[in-house]
């Protein structure tokens, strides 16, 4: 039989691993919860990223628009895949304006394509597709006319 002594530390010792389990069962819950709500967030870092970048884009667009129409300049801008950005190159008598934008993480253009801008701000017609996880997720069409363009989510 046990005594009253040796009672008492096995149930200090049942006590102190009754913690250590509590204190383990917390600790992977808290660390589930966390992990759950840090996917949530990255989604939504990434759609902000989207929305910052497009509104660059529609700034840069209309530069590019301005100094075409206005100025007489031709311009360019260029989706390209290995560089993971879109130039805007404005250029007239040896004089050339340039602006990069980097596309958002995750985020590429399908194919290379290159739209013109000519004096009076008409572009030539042509479709940009941009992918993310290698599916189309966005889709831009430039169309003749002064500058029009329009961006659909797939």
């Amino acid at each position: 039989m046990m005594d009253m002594q040796s009672e008492a530390k096995v149930s200090c010792y049942l006590k102190k691993a009754f913690s250590l389990l509590e204190t383990m069962i917390v600790l992977l819950i808290t660390s589930g919860t966390i992990l759950m709500g840090y996917g949530g967030f990255k989604g939504a870092q990434s759609a902000n990223n989207e929305k910052i970048f497009f509104r660059r884009f529609e700034m840069s667009w209309k530069d590019t628009q301005r100094l075409t129409a206005y100025d007489g300049y031709k311009a360019t801008v260029t989706f390209q895949k290995n560089l993971h950005e879109v130039i805007f190159l404005c250029y007239r008598n040896g004089h050339k304006i340039s602006k990069h934008l980097e596309l958002p993480e995750g985020l590429e253009p399908v194919y290379d394509r290159t739209i013109n801008i000519v004096k009076n701000g008409t572009v030539t017609p042509i479709n940009v597709m941009l992918e993310s996880n290698g599916k189309i997720k966005y889709k831009l069409s430039a169309q003749m006319g002064w500058g029009v363009y329009e961006i659909t989510e797939k």
